[in-house]
């Protein structure tokens, strides 16, 4: 059998990040109103924020497709803010993102997180 590929085995960092979807939400509160202020088109991101994290009522369970769509769609930045420090660097990383939400917790892989 004839291979045509070659195959590299390399260790690599991880890099999981926990956070509560209550801290979620308010890093996105906060990051949103400087997004609009530079750009006013951005408004329609707080509905489509509050549809995900902001439960709407007492045990909402979050939808991790949903989750995982907020971080897929670029609003990494927003919902993590200064976690950003620890990712967005020059280092070679895996990433993982559990959100927390009382006993559940949500995991937001490596590749749905763009930044």
């Amino acid at each position: 059998m004839n291979m045509n590929y070659s195959v590299d085995t390399v260790p690599c960092k991880k890099v999981i990040i926990t956070i509560t979807r209550a801290n979620l939400w308010r890093n996105f509160a906060t990051s949103w109103i400087d997004v609009v202020w530079d750009d006013i088109s951005n408004k329609h991101l707080i509905d489509h924020v509050v549809k995900v994290l902001v439960p709407k009522y007492d045990g909402d369970k979050l939808n991790c497709g949903s989750l995982r769509g907020l971080f897929k769609d670029g609003l990494t930045s927003q919902l993590i803010g200064d976690a950003m420090d620890h990712i967005d660097n020059d280092e070679e990383k895996l990433l993982e993102i559990v959100v927390v939400d009382g006993e559940d917790k949500y995991i937001v892989r490596h590749k749905d997180i763009n930044y």
